[in-house]
């Protein structure tokens, strides 16, 4: 059976394998099953709080078991996560809460003074949790939670507004749920343990490796802060198969396994994005960890879009688009353009997000590339500067990138 919203993405899964562990992060390890009656009760929990389907809840906290929780929740309560970025000054933090309008925030006690700083900027916000509440899982006379439907919002991601005003994308519980299938295209299956090193705030973390690790019954060890000493000792320790970095995460661990080796001989995986791998870095990697680094692109819009496949590796390239990805590069009339041409890449993916939380003008904007997903009018335009070179299927996107 086919999930139809992320709640069941859990349940199956939980279902298959209820005692195999899910989410391991430092000492604490949590079983499939007790993931979902956790989350079960915890959505129950907000809704008997005053919040009803597509209410925002605010979730402020670096990587952990409460994160994993308080999504799944959302998901099955149909409420829609907000996650807000651990690194984003008091001002910042305002504008996420305030313009998603959230209802709820629940923010890492180390980080609740940014929250609170703002509270009044925030007529919208309700309270702020700075812990789950305490909650009997096994609860059996508790009403059923309401039917989401796939098309429904299950998150909003801020885009990091490095250009203007950070935007709120809207990602459906279909689209994240596609994104998984595009991740196990990559060769992800049950019996990897994958490594969440960068923040579950971001597309990548959520959706390559949270969401995708649990649609194939997989186990996530989580990483608070990245720290390459650490992240190595726990690749040997939980014997880490998947790894989704950024290039200078790579730097960092490459480095630090060339200093101070590890056994890392449980690699099998490596993504990543972000930015472009040099060539030295992409050898040093394959040198001490015995696997290629693959290159992938993607953006908070539609992740992942491209990837270097397994043997078809070529340096300077983020790789051909994904099986059910379509790309091309096109002037600023939309005319699509030919090899080595640069242009704007635009995307067409079951992937693709649906809009811009409340922000009309930007969503009319790229209409005809975000709205249907599945039609030639579903194209994502990037707004990024890319030329697709000839010699492989459907083009290489290049690793060049300009904005």
């Amino acid at each position: 059976m086919e999930p139809i919203n992320l709640g069941d993405l859990l349940r199956y899964s939980a279902a298959r394998t209820p005692h195999k562990p899910v989410v391991i992060h430092g000492e604490n390890v949590v079983s499939y099953q007790a993931l979902d009656q956790s989350t079960e009760a915890l959505a129950h929990w907000l809704l008997s709080n005053g919040l009803k389907p597509a209410d925002r809840v605010a979730i402020h906290w670096s990587n952990s078991h409460e994160v994993v929780k308080l999504y799944f929740a959302c998901f099955k309560s149909g409420l829609i996560a907000v996650p807000v970025n651990t690194r984003m000054k008091a001002p910042e933090v305002a504008y996420v809460l305030r313009h998603s309008k959230a209802k709820l925030c629940f923010s890492q006690p180390e980080l609740a003074p940014l929250s609170e700083e703002m509270r009044l900027e925030c007529p919208d916000l309700r309270s702020i949790h700075t812990a789950l509440p305490m909650l009997d899982s096994m609860q059996s006379d508790i009403a059923r939670l309401p039917s989401i439907g796939p098309e429904q919002v299950a998150a909003i991601l801020y885009t990091s507004g490095t250009t203007a005003r950070p935007k709120g994308v809207m990602h459906t519980h279909v689209s994240l749920i596609a994104q998984t299938g595009m991740v196990s295209i990559l060769g992800l299956n049950g019996n990897d343990i994958l490594l969440a090193a960068t923040q579950m705030v971001h597309i990548s973390a959520l959706s390559c490796v949270l969401l995708s690790g649990i649609a194939c019954g997989a186990t996530v060890v989580l990483l608070s802060t990245f720290d390459p000493a650490y992240c190595l000792n726990v690749i040997e320790r939980r014997k880490c198969s998947f790894l989704v970095l950024l290039p200078a995460m790579l730097r960092f661990v490459v480095e630090e396994q060339d200093a101070r080796p590890r056994d890392v001989r449980c690699v099998r995986l490596c993504l990543a994005g972000g930015d472009s791998v040099p060539a030295s870095l992409q050898e040093g990697f394959r040198t001490l960890f015995g696997v290629p680094v693959r290159e992938l692109f993607g953006m908070t819009e539609s992740a992942p879009i491209t990837c270097i496949q397994e043997r078809a590796l070529r340096n300077g390239s983020v790789g051909p688009a994904l099986e059910i990805v379509d790309t091309r590069v096109a002037d600023t009339t939309g005319a699509a353009l030919g090899d080595n041409q640069v242009g704007e890449l635009q995307v067409q993916s079951p992937g693709n997000c649906v809009g811009y939380w409340d922000d009309a003008a930007a969503t009319a904007r790229r209409r005809r590339f975000l709205l249907v997903r599945r039609s030639p009018e579903a194209n994502h335009r990037s707004g990024r500067l890319q030329h697709l070179a000839s010699g492989s299927r459907r083009g290489s996107v290049s690793a060049s990138r300009s904005s």
